[in-house]
């Protein structure tokens, strides 16, 4: 007998709605938690583990004060197996949690004691994306260096002079980050107390020109009119607003026209 459309159509339904079923029972009925067979006594632990129990102590932090040893690793070899948990069993909503191996930078019995592989830069983006953003903002040749070219231990700046030598040994410029941010080491800024010496130590023709200067100019720092940004390049105006009638400053708009230059004034 030959079956009608709607009568094919309703079987094949019924089949696939089987097969889908059976498909999803693990997931609707998951199978029991697999029963610890060899459930050692917390206390034993440290009877064979005792190096491990004391890092646990004394760098565990959330792992020596969250979860106990059976919280990690249930049940003991040889009767129970895959007793090394994955990391992300409890470490989870964070990017940085989801990166592959963990281990290749945090021990588990000491995670914050980080050793950092050669050459590694995208996991740090992970959790530093403020200095990643000034790196990209600024282009540097520091940008082009991986974190760990610099950061070869989790948690420490280098000195500068790791890599750099100093403008000078003017006491005033021991401290490099003064000027130079190292994520953005050419966006030059500093505070207005810095001394002229400091300047000196790259411009030191202008500095020689205002000190031999008669002007009033040499009696200030740099800092004073080139203020907080390597560059700046003040107005007149900021201090000597406009000082001559108004048709003299329409004719010679620059005031260097007639003064020279800021550094070596002709008054």
């Amino acid at each position: 007998m030959t079956r009608s459309p709607a009568t094919y159509i309703q079987a094949t339904a019924s089949k696939l709605a089987a097969v889908l079923l059976f498909c999803a029972m693990p997931l609707l009925f998951p199978p029991p938690a697999q029963a610890v067979k060899n459930d050692i006594p917390l206390q034993d632990c440290v009877k064979c583990h005792y190096t491990i129990v004391r890092q646990i102590k004394r760098e565990g932090r959330a792992h020596r004060d969250k979860v106990t040893c059976k919280d990690c690793h249930r049940g003991h070899p040889p009767a129970d197996t895959g007793v090394i948990p994955k990391c992300n069993r409890c470490h989870q909503g964070r990017s940085h949690f989801a990166l592959a191996n963990c281990l290749q930078c945090h021990q588990a019995h000491r995670p914050l004691r980080i050793r950092l592989p050669h050459r590694v830069t995208q996991p740090c983006l992970t959790c530093h994306t403020e200095q990643y953003a000034q790196l990209t903002a600024n282009p540097s040749i520091h940008t082009k260096l991986q974190c760990t070219a610099c950061h070869n231990v989790h948690g420490r700046k280098p000195p500068c002079s790791q890599c750099h030598g100093k403008h000078s040994t003017d006491p005033a410029m021991a401290k490099c980050t003064g000027c130079h941010a190292a994520h953005k080491p050419l966006a030059v800024e500093y505070a207005d107390q810095t001394p002229a010496t400091v300047c000196a130590t790259c411009h030191e023709e202008v500095y020689q020109q205002l000190r031999a200067s008669n002007a009033k100019h040499k009696d200030f720092s740099c800092a004073f009119c080139h203020r907080r940004r390597h560059r700046t390049i003040p107005r007149c105006q900021m201090c000597h607003e406009e000082p001559h009638w108004p048709g003299l400053h329409q004719k010679f708009p620059r005031c260097g026209s007639c003064h020279g230059i800021a550094h070596d004034l002709i008054i």
